[in-house]
């Protein structure tokens, strides 16, 4: 299992370690071990546990067919600072109030509706300023 040497320590002596390629092929034993309903769907249902032909291989395969089986979403983790998952800038475009007014008309009641702009205003009013209240009242 220790196939390659590390580094020397301070007293010039270098002892076996365990190699990447070794560290992968524990781990897909492992993976298989451990999680053996994902890698026998993997493994029967997958077209993506086709392309591999090696234990070093297995865990990331599982883990690719795995992703594969969540929802997609439109934008990336961060949707509130506009990233994705690249890093890279998006613009988000923003439904307008009306827009938001419709679909909550459409998910709920209009009594219900009454209580979440009650709600709304005493939220906003927790922090907006004087003049903003008095021309909304």
């Amino acid at each position: 299992m220790y196939d390659e040497m590390g580094k020397p320590n301070k007293k010039g002596i270098s002892k076996p370690i365990m190699g990447q390629h070794k560290k992968n092929i524990f781990g897909g034993i492992k993976t298989i071990a451990t999680d053996n309903a994902a890698f026998l769907e993997w493994a029967n249902q997958s077209d993506i546990g086709n392309e591999v032909s090696s234990l070093a291989k297995v865990t990331a395969s599982i883990n690719k067919y795995a992703k594969s089986l969540e929802p997609k979403t439109e934008t990336g983790a961060s949707d509130e600072t506009g990233e994705s998952e690249t890093g890279e800038s998006e613009t988000i475009a923003k439904p307008s109030l009306e827009q938001v007014a419709q679909e909550l008309l459409k998910r709920f009641t209009p009594d219900e509706c009454v209580k979440l702009s009650e709600m709304l205003y005493d939220m906003a009013c927790e922090n907006a300023s004087d003049e903003a209240i008095e021309k909304v009242a």
